[in-house]
């Protein structure tokens, strides 16, 4: 199985990684070239050129930054569709728009080639270690066809139903993770109003009943202004798009919607 891979960031150069080390022989691409010696260091091989890695590749996967660069990869005259073989399959990591993948996902079908939802949650230090946890919206033969390669990476692969239900629970996941920032944030005010200091919570909270993934990340930083700035780079722009849906859909974000419209959330992290 052939295995091209565009979107080599943090996150895309520890997948090659670890397929390279399985034994698949990716195909990366580094349009800049400014990567290029690392791979080489690595054993993986790369191209300027995105049509190269699409006509050589039965799987190709998406790991860019937004909505707009999936579709800029997918469509067009020199677009993954446009280029690679029927029978091929485009898996995609970025979170996007739902919307926007079951439109790559009929365009592909008309070529024969099968698209595979894959929204991540975790960090380059989950995929050294073989841990990293994927949404899956796909056929159930889809995902089996492809479960050797995720299984390099991934230790939790939820099957969430077709193409773009991955993408729902990526959004949804992203949006709780972030109001529980908020929660933490409005926590650590309360504490100042009532005499407990901010090093007092966050060493007391991680080991309680009111502990989080957000508790931890805020008190392994030190602090939450430390925290805040790292985690919005990451989460701003998936609770803008889960906005989006909720408003398109007629979905009603509740209590989420409430905290994530905090003070705290739209100052600091939403920046």
């Amino acid at each position: 199985m052939s295995v091209g891979f565009i979107g080599a960031g943090q996150m895309g150069i520890e997948i090659a990684t670890r397929f390279s080390l399985a034994g698949f022989d990716p195909y990366v691409l580094d349009r800049s070239g400014n990567l290029t010696q690392q791979f080489t260091d690595s054993g993986i091989r790369s191209s300027s050129s995105a049509m190269e890695i699409a006509r050589h590749s039965d799987v190709v996967f998406i790991c860019v930054l937004t909505d707009h660069q999936v579709r800029e990869v997918a469509f067009g005259e020199v677009g993954l569709i446009a280029e690679m073989p029927a029978g091929g399959v485009i898996i995609v990591h970025t979170t996007c728009d739902p919307l926007t993948l079951e439109a790559v996902a009929r365009e592909a079908a008309m070529k024969g080639i099968r698209v595979v939802d894959a929204a991540l949650s975790g960090g380059p230090q989950d995929i050294k270690a073989g841990r990293l946890t994927l949404f899956i919206g796909a056929t159930s033969e889809d995902l089996e066809s492809v479960r050797p390669l995720l299984t390099t990476y991934a230790e939790v692969i939820v099957h969430a139903g077709q193409v773009g239900c991955g993408q729902r629970v990526k959004l949804i996941n992203n949006a709780l993770f972030t109001a529980h920032i908020g929660l933490a944030a409005d926590a650590l005010r309360l504490g100042k109003e009532l005499g407990v200091s901010e090093e007092v919570l966050l060493a007391a909270l991680p080991h309680a009943s009111g502990n989080s993934r957000a508790i931890q990340i805020i008190a392994a930083s030190g602090s939450l202004e430390k925290s805040a700035m790292a985690i919005g780079r990451f989460v701003a722009k998936d609770v803008r798009v889960v906005q989006e849906v909720a408003v398109r859909l007629g979905a009603d974000l509740g209590v989420l919607g409430q905290v994530i419209d905090s003070a705290f959330i739209q100052d600091v992290i939403m920046k």
